[in-house]
C-alpha cells in the first residue's frame, strides 16, 4: 500500500534518485566492507556461483552494491571471458519506470536511444560488439554469444513479455541455463515460470497495451499484456531461495546468487500444485 502511494506521488526519475541516495548512504555507513577486486569477482563467479565455460546465463545486477574496484565494462568482459562465445549472456533491458507507466506514456521504445532502467552494467553490455536486443516495448533483453539471435527472435509476437516465444521462455527451455544476480537478488525468470505454469492471470492488466518499438528507421507495433502493479505479490527473489541448486554469496555491500532455471521451474511447479499462486 505504501509503495502504491509513493508510486502515485513521485515520478520514476524521482523514485530512482531516492533509491540511489539511500543505497549510497547505506554503503557509506558500511565503511568496513572490503572492496571487491576483479580477481575477487572472478573467484565469486567461478567458485561460489559455479559459472563456467559454455554456460547460458541470465544476469541481473546492481553495480553500486558490489563495492567494486573495477568498472562495469570490466565486469562485462569478465563474464564474457568465463562463459566464452560457446556460452551465452542475456540481460534485461527495460525502459524507465514501471511497465504501466511506460505504457501510459505512449513513448516509443527506441532500441538505440532508450536507456535501460536495469542498471549501468546492462547499458554497458548492450553497447558491446555482437550484442543484440530483442524487439519488445517493455521487457526487452540484450544478449551475446551462442545462438543468441535465434533465442531473442520472436519476442515482438509473444503473448506476454515472458510467455512462449519470448527470450525468457527460450532460455528456460535450455535445461542447463542459469540465472545469476550480482549486487541484487532479483529473479526475472520467475515471471516467465509463472506465465508458463498459470497462463494469463491476475498478474496482468485486463487489457493489452498497444505500443511501438523503433529499430533504426523501422517501427513495429506490439500488442502486449502489462503487469498489474497493484497485485499482491511474493517476489521471486524470496521464493526461489528454497529451490535446488540455489547458491547465495555475500558480495561487497550486497549479495549475489545463482540458480539453475530448470531446477527453479520444477520447484515452482511443485509449489503451484500445493496452492501457492502468487510467487513472482
Amino acid at each position: 500500500m505504501i509503495r502504491d502511494i509513493i508510486r502515485e506521488m513521485l515520478s520514476s526519475d524521482q523514485r530512482l534518485q531516492i533509491k540511489r541516495h539511500l543505497r549510497k548512504t547505506k554503503n557509506k555507513l558500511q565503511f568496513w566492507v572490503k572492496p571487491v577486486s576483479l580477481e575477487d569477482m572472478r573467484s565469486i563467479l567461478v567458485k561460489d556461483l559455479g559459472i563456467k565455460k559454455g554456460d547460458k546465463i541470465f544476469v541481473t545486477s546492481s553495480f553500486g552494491g558490489l563495492n567494486a574496484t573495477f568498472t562495469p565494462k570490466d565486469l562485462v568482459l569478465l563474464l564474457m571471458d568465463i562463459v566464452s562465445p560457446e556460452g551465452m549472456i542475456m540481460m534485461p533491458y527495460y525502459p524507465p519506470g514501471s511497465s504501466v507507466e511506460w505504457a501510459r506514456s505512449k513513448n516509443e521504445f527506441d532500441m538505440k536511444s532508450t536507456v535501460s532502467s536495469t542498471g549501468i552494467v546492462t547499458n554497458v553490455f548492450s553497447k558491446m560488439p555482437n550484442v543484440v536486443k530483442s524487439l519488445h516495448p517493455t521487457k526487452s533483453v540484450c544478449a551475446w554469444g551462442g545462438n543468441c539471435k535465434k533465442i531473442i527472435d520472436g519476442h515482438l509476437n509473444s503473448l506476454t513479455p515472458f510467455s512462449e516465444g519470448s527470450p525468457y521462455y527460450n532460455l528456460l527451455m535450455i535445461s542447463d541455463s542459469k540465472s545469476i544476480g550480482l549486487g541484487t537478488l532479483k529473479f526475472p525468470m520467475g515471471h516467465c515460470i509463472e506465465d508458463v505454469i498459470s497462463g494469463i492471470g491476475n498478474q496482468y492488466e485486463k487489457n493489452k497495451a498497444d505500443l511501438i518499438v523503433r529499430s533504426g528507421t523501422e517501427t513495429y507495433n506490439c500488442s502486449t499484456y502489462i503487469h498489474n502493479e497493484h497485485r499482491n505479490q511474493i517476489p521471486p527473489s524470496i521464493f526461489v531461495k528454497d529451490a535446488p541448486t540455489y547458491r547465495k554469496v555475500k558480495i561487497g555491500h550486497s549479495y549475489g546468487f545463482s540458480v539453475q532455471n530448470s531446477a527453479a521451474f520444477t520447484y515452482y511447479k511443485e509449489q503451484f500444485a500445493m496452492g501457492h499462486k502468487s510467487i513472482w
